[in-house]
């Protein structure tokens, strides 16, 4: 009997080779993804939570978000516009009481607003321009109703977000202004002297 080596398909037969290059392009992918799980979980590009921020990482936590997203700050020329003539690719703020809407008409309402270059403040609110869609609001919501907003749902989700993490509200929201049905403002008083700035939200 001719053992041969040069002679594969008759010893292994040519199902068993297709089934195993099938398996090692599995082991690749699987071990790709992996790694890439590894070096942290994927910052999405419109609605998308991140957990776990405290008032010293969220600095940090919101310029890498920035640059994931390839956004830019204003340029000084473009500060104080509307955000509707607002360019692309680009991040600003927003006063809290501007960001009021009514009947599924935020990103109506949030294009009349003015942008600002920077953040006076926890007054503020960070808004995302991405190069498509609808602004991207950023907000501090506590863990469970951030995880109860980004998961499917087809009724109306309330909750409330803050320009700032602070005590249980330490899940980074990142909120399509298009999925705001409605939004009121308000302030709460940790302290005699501090202010923390919320909003009160219907979500889609």
């Amino acid at each position: 009997m001719d053992q041969s080596p040069s002679k594969p398909l008759d010893k292994y037969g040519l199902t068993r080779i297709v089934i195993a290059v099938l398996i090692g392009f599995i082991v690749l992918w699987a071990l790709a993804n992996l790694t890439a799980a590894a070096g942290g979980a994927k910052i999405p590009d419109d609605l998308g939570v991140i957990h776990g921020i405290t008032e010293k990482t969220s600095y940090q936590t919101r310029k890498s978000l920035r640059a994931k997203r390839q956004l830019r700050p204003l340029d000084a020329l473009e500060s104080g516009g509307h955000v509707a003539d607002t360019p692309r690719g680009t991040y600003f703020f927003i006063f809290y009481r501007d960001l009021r809407a009514h009947e599924g008409r935020m990103v109506k309402e949030l294009g009349a607003q003015r942008a600002n270059r920077y953040r006076e403040g926890n007054a503020f609110f960070e808004v995302h321009l991405l190069k498509v869609g609808p602004p991207i609001i950023l907000g501090f919501a506590s863990e469970s109703d951030a995880l109860r907003v980004s998961s499917p749902s087809t009724q109306i989700q309330k909750i409330s977000i803050a320009s700032a993490p602070w005590e249980k509200m330490t899940s980074l929201l990142s909120l399509p202004a298009d999925r705001i049905v409605s939004a009121e403002t308000r302030t709460v008083s940790p302290s005699e002297r501090e202010w923390m700035y919320i909003l009160d939200c219907d979500i889609r």
